[in-house]
């Protein structure tokens, strides 16, 4: 029984390992993470272990396994969440957002499965009459064994028939090796006591997630109702005035400081011809680009006027979403309320 969950372990690292680093080279922060699927050989009856230990301890492995794939997702998108806020893309952050609750959900009701599964393989085990009491003892001389031989060849039998190859099979024994030899077990240990320890501390898991991810979809609805909403472009004008004494062309230019990627800055004139001392209104025009984004953005776009290549002044626009616009302005570039 214990190898044959050795077995199940191993396999399932390799697999998702490798899929934790092609997820890491295929980051998108646009697209959301699907979660990778496996899929274990039954476990098998015989040689002491019965059908029902059998049922259990493979329900039980397919159990880690989707939970193992769901905590995979769970970091990829925590990473993708980050880089698109780092990119300013409002509309990928939410959606990644979205997916990390309900990744965390799932996880909440992987873990309930795990601690039943668990349950059940100890219920399995007990009514086989298995439940050896480990001592410290025992344990030592486990690790002796190991040290001294490594697994019998009955185990290396199955372990070759389970799929694993002699590379897999060693550096399963050198992190057993390495596991004991950090960490020999000081107190006795029922061999049951583990799995239900197991149950008990994902059960708790379970309920911390649900408390921090509720599953109601009221209040996603809600959530996401307040978090992001459809707008319209923004026109904002403002005075452009010429401080010389002679007529002169005023060229303006934008500077986004702070803008979403998707967000778009225009100027209803670019280049002004103004006699000496005139003023006239130009509007900076803000397009949100057709896409719903999150509420409370916040937009900075810098206009900077020159004359001949000369600044002369300009005008800081800010543009809360929704929310009024506030000015810093330079002169002489004139703010107008």
């Amino acid at each position: 029984m214990i190898q044959q969950m050795q077995a199940v372990n191993c396999v399932l690292n390799r697999d998702l390992n490798f899929a934790l680093r092609q997820a890491a080279s295929e980051r998108d922060y646009k697209s959301v993470v699907t979660p990778r699927t496996f899929t274990g050989r039954p476990l098998v009856s015989g040689n002491g272990v019965s059908q029902a230990q059998a049922d259990a301890a493979t329900a039980m492995s397919d159990a880690v396994a989707e939970l193992s794939s769901l905590e995979l997702a769970v970091l990829e998108t925590y990473n993708r969440l980050q880089s698109a806020s780092e990119a300013q893309d409002w509309h990928s952050a939410l959606l990644q957002t979205q997916a990390y609750q309900d990744f965390q959900q799932q996880r909440a009701d992987a873990l309930d499965t795990l601690a039943n599964t668990a349950e059940a393989l100890a219920d399995a085990n007990e009514a086989a009459g298995l439940n050896a009491l480990f001592t410290p003892q025992d344990y030592a001389a486990y690790l002796a064994e190991l040290q001294a031989s490594g697994y019998d060849a009955n185990s290396r039998t199955f372990f070759l028939g389970t799929g694993l190859s002699e590379d897999e099979i060693a550096l399963m024994l050198q992190a057993e090796r390495e596991a004991f030899e950090e960490a020999l077990p000081t107190a006795s240990v029922y061999f049951n006591t583990p799995l239900r320890d197991m149950a008990s501390e994902s059960r708790a898991t379970a309920q911390a997630l649900r408390a921090f991810f509720p599953t109601s979809q009221t209040v996603k609805a809600a959530a996401q109702e307040d978090a992001r909403q459809q707008v319209a472009g923004y026109q904002i004008p403002f005075a452009l005035g010429n401080p010389t004494e002679i007529s002169r062309t005023v060229t303006l230019v934008i500077r986004p400081v702070d803008m979403p990627l998707q967000w778009q800055a225009s100027l209803s004139q670019a280049a002004v011809k103004l006699g000496a001392g005139q003023q006239t209104e130009v509007a900076l025009m803000l397009d949100p680009g057709d896409q719903p984004v999150l509420k409370d953005v916040d937009v900075q776009v810098a206009v900077e006027g020159y004359l001949d290549g000369e600044l002369i002044g300009g005008v800081l626009v800010r543009q809360w979403v929704p929310g009024e616009v506030g000015y810093k302005v330079y002169l002489p570039v004139i703010q107008r309320w």
